[in-house]
């Protein structure tokens, strides 16, 4: 495991905590020291693409739920940061192919999670991602994903599927009854900035 701390320099010095490794085995410790939270919500580090080593989970404080049988807990609010990509018609998996450059870095002072990759896809096209998250201390309401993709010898077709994903649960029980927040996915004919439910 390579977790390095300050990595940051100048007005960054002592703000910075980064990782140059994908290591599917210590996924659940590295979403939990990158968890970004602004008091109000909180999102565990997870990686946009779904892995299953993660345990993923996004949490509002103070919203609490029990069913039979279980403890009271936090419960699991649905899931905003899944996304599925399809380059040239592969799909992008960092457990296939080659990590040419891998960092992820969060920076506490502007609240950013910034993660950085070269992949190599298992035919050889190579890609250049990176993936920016935050959640606003200004509007408590507030978080965002912001994803580029750059092919770095190929040219083609780029699919992205990214939704939020209401079938949350913890530890496999769900918070939120069926029909309620189950599954909104945002469309091309909902671009504006309203929700999709």
């Amino acid at each position: 495991m390579v977790i390095k701390y300050n990595i940051g320099k100048n007005e960054y010095r002592n703000w910075i905590v980064g990782e140059t490794d994908f290591q599917p085995a210590y996924l659940g410790k590295y979403e939990t020291i990158f968890t970004l939270s602004n008091g109000y919500m909180g999102v565990r580090a997870v990686t946009e693409e779904a892995y299953q080593e993660e345990t993923r989970g996004c949490y509002i404080a103070g919203l609490f739920d029990k069913f039979p049988g279980e403890v009271t807990e936090l419960a699991n609010i649905p899931d905003w940061l899944n996304v599925d990509l399809k380059l040239d018609g592969e799909k992008y998996d960092l457990k296939t192919g080659k990590i040419l450059l891998y960092r992820r870095q969060i920076n506490i002072k502007d609240g950013q999670l910034i993660r950085n990759i070269e992949w190599e896809s298992p035919t050889g096209k190579k890609t250049r991602l990176t993936f920016e998250r935050f959640i606003s201390l200004k509007n408590l309401h507030f978080a965002a994903l912001r994803v580029k993709i750059i092919p770095l010898n190929y040219s083609g077709d780029i699919e992205i599927c990214s939704g939020i994903n209401g079938q949350t649960t913890n530890s496999g029980v769900q918070h939120f009854k069926e029909g309620i927040l189950a599954n909104s996915v945002t469309s091309p004919g909902n671009l504006s900035n309203k929700p999709a439910i």
